[in-house]
Parts: C-alpha cells; structure tokens; sequence
C-alpha cells in the first residue's frame, strides 16, 4: 500500500504541478496528433492507437477530454514527479539523484513529444496494480513483469481478458508498429541487427529479479526502440552513487545524439542499459561464475568417466 499512497501522492503534485508547466514551450505533437480524443467517443479505426494496448485509449480517456494543453501538461507534470521520485526514492543523496534523472534527454524528449512513456513509468512503481499503465508501452516495461511470478500470473490474465474483450489485438499492434522502423531513430536490433539481440539473450537469463536489470538487458531484446524509451531505466542513478552515478548519467546522455546524428550513435547509446546492468548490481557476473563451475565439474566429471 506504501507504493500505491506515493503514487497516488504523484497525482495530486502533478496537479499542483500542471500551472507550471503548462507555461513551457511544449510542442506535444504525438499527443495532440495522436491521443487528443478530438470529441469521439470510441477511438477511430486504424488511428495510431493501434500502436498501443487496446485500454490505452480507456486510459488517457479522462485526460485527452480536457483542453489539450491541459491534458498534455497534466501527464508531462506525472512524468517529472515519477522520474524524480522513482530516482530519488531511498537513493544516497536523493536529491543530486533526483535531479540528475531530470536532468537526462529521455525527459526532454518526451516533455517535446508528448508520448505516454511517464504514465508508464508511473505504472511501474505499483506493480502489479500498476499494469494496465505500465503495459501502456511495453517496449521495456514488459520485462520488469518476470521480476516475480505474482506479476506474471497478473500481466497473463490481464493479456488473456483484453484478448477476450478485444480480439487478436496484438496482431494490429505489431502490424502498425512495422511502419516505424523506418524512423530514423529507432534502434532495436530489427534496425541494428542481430548481434544487439544475441547481446540481450546473454545478459537477460543472468538478470535475478532485479526489474531494472530485467529491463536493461531485455532493451535489448526487442526489434523496435526509441531512445526515449530508456527512461524506464533511469530509476538506476539511484540505486548507484559517486562516479558510478556519474557515469550512468553521461552515458544516459549519448541517447541525445541518437536524433541529432543517427547512425553509429545508436550503437553507442546501448551502452547505456548495458552500464545499468552491470552497475545496479554488486556482482552482476556473479551467475555467469556458478555456471561456469557448474559446466566445469560436469565437464570433469565425464572426463573421468571416459578414462
């Protein structure tokens, strides 16, 4: 109940919040394009929401009825709470932590676009309550899931209900979603090739059931992704300090030069999630060791058997 009072303590600052930000230069072109309800009142066929969880619309209903830059502002003001706080939450000098979150391209990314990527993030810090938001972009999100049974047991029936209500969705979602790999940004493996995706298969079964470091290594496992998506991973400039902290927020910023340059930077900007699973853990090789050992005594055991 704690993780469900501080969100919910998130909402009522991001209406405190929302005035101020409501004063920003915002562009918010995915969300009055995209989500901004226009009067209807089911979602249209074959509108970009087909790129999204078919509750999604349910979701953001309450919010894409206001005045556009209301709502806009309203869900960028959860964006920064949740960033701040999932940062700064139990962190060594929590607000340096904090602020270093805010302080990273994915944010600013996302306060241009408008994209729903913060009501996810939100999602996150009451799992499994928090599903249905934080599946609202599964790109990285989805991975937090297999942390604990419990939550995959709840994303299962929350899967198999939405196929009862809405059919083979899925279908729809990825059909649309193979229009984007042509972005310029995109840097999944279906962009960047297969040994990015052979990467995330090496480091996800080594992941315990940490969610960041499930989520870190599973960025990888997917074949589209934006460089804004990794805010789902920032939470790590928390869980480190001293020059690790440091480090993780420099690296957070290579992902500013994926839209401004493309190319090889996109290969650069995976260093990020890779640094977040190594860094958020004490001994990250530590089930690559008792592996090898393993291999090691049942490698010796049938030498000796052999002579």
């Amino acid at each position: 109940m704690n993780k469900v009072r501080v969100a919910l303590w998130i909402l009522i600052g991001s209406v405190l919040l929302t005035p101020l930000v409501m004063q920003l230069p915002l562009l918010g072109w995915d969300w009055h394009v995209c989500f901004e309800a226009r009067g209807a009142l089911l979602p249209p066929v074959g509108h970009c929401y087909d790129q999204y969880p078919p509750w999604a619309w349910w979701i953001l209903r309450p919010l894409t009825l206001l005045p556009w830059r209301v709502g806009l502002s309203f869900h960028l003001s959860v964006l920064l709470l949740t960033v701040a706080i999932s940062a700064g939450w139990g962190a060594h000098r929590y607000l340096e932590a904090a602020l270093l979150a805010v302080l990273t391209p994915p944010v600013w990314m996302l306060m241009w676009l408008g994209q729903v990527d913060g009501l996810a993030m939100w999602g996150l810090m009451f799992l499994p309550l928090g599903l249905p938001w934080a599946l609202l972009k599964p790109n990285i999100t989805v991975w937090a899931v297999f942390a604990r049974w419990q939550w995959v047991a709840w994303a299962t029936a929350l899967g198999l209900v939405s196929l009862l209500i809405w059919g083979w969705w899925p279908g729809r979602l990825l059909a649309a979603r193979a229009l984007c790999y042509v972005h310029p940004s995109a840097m999944g493996w279906g962009n960047l090739g297969w040994p990015v995706l052979a990467l995330g298969l090496v480091l996800f079964p080594f992941s315990g059931r940490d969610p960041l470091r499930l989520m870190a290594s599973g960025a990888l496992l997917v074949p589209f992704l934006m460089p804004y998506h990794f805010l789902m991973l920032l939470p790590a400039l928390g869980r480190v300090y001293g020059w690790k902290r440091w480090l993780l927020w420099l690296l957070a910023w290579t992902t500013g030069a994926v839209p401004a340059i493309g190319g090889v930077a996109r290969y650069v900007a995976l260093s990020f999630p890779v640094a977040v699973w190594m860094m958020v853990s004490p001994r990250p090789f530590h089930g690559y060791s008792i592996l090898a050992r393993k291999v090691w005594v049942l490698f010796t055991a049938w030498t000796i058997e052999a002579d």
